[in-house]
């Protein structure tokens, strides 16, 4: 159990310090950007198609929980803090969507993308659990 254990904690040590920290931020930052911008458009087909009401929600949803990862990254530069809202936002909407069918197929395909890269952009421990 004890190896387990150190395992575990190595995962958790950070290997974001000086340039490597400095750009995880600004990929952290621009691909919130991107994801927000993203959660506007759905934001808005979802509203002129008269879409499902759950996509609409998961909608706001991304967009918000990209705009709070783009000021926790960009602005405070709160790595650990940023790595937390995708993580979360992830963990809510896949369940929200096993839950009420709204993904449509495609939640499918998110819910293997999206842990391989919360993995590789954030963190492996985060990547292991949502994953």
């Amino acid at each position: 159990m004890k190896k387990l254990i150190d395992i575990w904690h190595d995962l958790g040590r950070s290997i974001y310090v000086g340039g490597r920290l400095r750009a995880n931020l600004r990929a952290l930052t621009f691909i919130s950007i991107v994801t927000a911008i993203l959660g506007i458009v759905l934001i808005v087909l979802n509203i002129t198609t008269h879409g499902h009401a759950t996509m609409l929600y998961m909608s706001i949803l991304t967009f918000a929980a990209s705009s709070v990862c783009a000021l926790l990254a960009g602005v405070f530069k709160k790595r650990e803090l940023a790595i937390l809202v995708p993580t979360l936002f992830c963990g809510i909407v896949f369940t929200i969507y096993a839950f009420t069918g709204a993904g449509e197929g495609t939640g499918i395909l998110w819910s293997l993308l999206i842990p391989i890269g919360i993995g590789y952009f954030v963190s492996v421990k985060y990547g292991i659990l949502l994953s």
